[in-house]
């Protein structure tokens, strides 16, 4: 469960979304390329006392659909020299509406293939819907009313949270990497960190707008009593680019901060 819930919320990496009405100014999703590294702020029943890695994800608008790809490695352990090494390579295509999405992901674990999740989802109008999956195994699920995909899902919340009204809010998101979708709750609520010195910025995308601090708390769909699964703290730009996202696993807290940050040109359609 550890392991599934911190892919879970990586998975989230860039996306919460609160669906609002349409505030008085747009904010666009910058498409760019992003790398972070992640590391252990503290463990708290011992069950994981090292954690290294690195993420990136790239994400690139076409003229009909946006491409999603992103891949995690992580190596944890303990002081007994127990652990494992974690591969996650995620890639989706949404189409510009935010009705279809496409999606594999592969989980490797210490070099031993452990899951794949590939299928279709589409959605309705009013974002009820349906995911097809062929892996793990052939699965039909229903997608319930408000469902957001990914690009779809953050396009919208960059506008609510950046709206005049920032309350607690629920939504359904879907991305593909379970066999259903995921409850949460989102808080625009604290200060954000300023980014490192150290990051990457060539074109100068992290310079535009102030940063603002989400809180996302994660819940299983179907059972609304259940504690949650994760909660994390995201400082993220009205461009839509995430610098430093803190994770709370409940067993351990890590964070991940971007090291190096590129636009993607929009193409001429």
């Amino acid at each position: 469960m550890h392991r599934k819930s911190l892919l879970a919320t990586l998975s989230l990496l860039f996306i919460f979304a609160t669906p609002q009405a349409a505030q008085a100014q747009e904010y666009s999703v910058l498409p760019h390329s992003a790398r972070y590294s992640i590391t252990l702020i503290e463990a708290k029943v011992g069950e994981v006392t090292m954690l290294d890695g690195g993420l990136s994800v790239d994400l690139v608008k076409g003229c009909k659909n946006w491409t999603l790809q992103s891949n995690l490695n992580l190596a944890a352990g303990n002081q007994d020299g127990a652990g494992f090494v974690l591969v996650m390579n995620q890639a989706a295509t949404e189409s510009l509406d935010g009705r279809r999405f496409e999606f594999k992901t592969d989980v490797v674990v210490n070099d031993a293939p452990e899951e794949t999740y590939q299928g279709i989802a589409t959605l309705e109008e009013d974002g009820r819907g349906e995911a097809e999956f062929t892996l793990p195994e052939q699965k039909k699920v229903r997608l319930p009313q408000d469902t957001l995909f990914p690009i779809n899902a953050m396009r919208t919340n960059l506008n609510a949270a950046w709206g005049a009204q920032q309350v607690l809010t629920n939504y359904i998101y879907f991305d593909g990497s379970e066999l259903s979708a995921w409850r949460a709750t989102d808080l625009v609520a604290g200060t954000p960190e300023p980014l490192d010195a150290q990051a990457q910025d060539p074109d100068g995308i992290t310079k535009i707008g102030q940063a603002k601090r989400v809180v996302t708390t994660l819940f299983d769909l179907t059972h609304t009593d259940a504690e949650p699964i994760s909660t994390y703290i995201s400082d993220i730009l009205p461009n839509g680019i995430v610098t430093r996202l803190t994770i709370d696993l409940g067993f351990m807290v890590a964070e991940a901060r971007l090291i190096e940050v590129l636009a993607i040109p929009e193409p001429d359609c």
